[in-house]
């Protein structure tokens, strides 16, 4: 493989990662954010202090 033909392959695989670093951020505000709003509301809470979460906060 040549040097031009490495960088072209390194460019890909950056924007595939970037691309797959968006989807994952898109999913979280989609999905994860959502559902936590939906357990608090479930538990009848205001504020879910997540750093001290524990199992009754989520399933797992």
């Amino acid at each position: 493989m040549t040097q031009n033909e490495l960088i072209t392959k390194l460019a890909e695989i950056d924007s595939q990662i970037a691309a797959l670093d968006s989807q994952r951020k898109n999913l979280v505000w989609s999905e994860g954010v959502p559902a936590l709003i939906a357990k608090m509301k479930e538990l009848c809470k205001s504020v879910i202090d997540v750093r001290e979460a524990e199992d009754e906060y989520f399933d797992t």
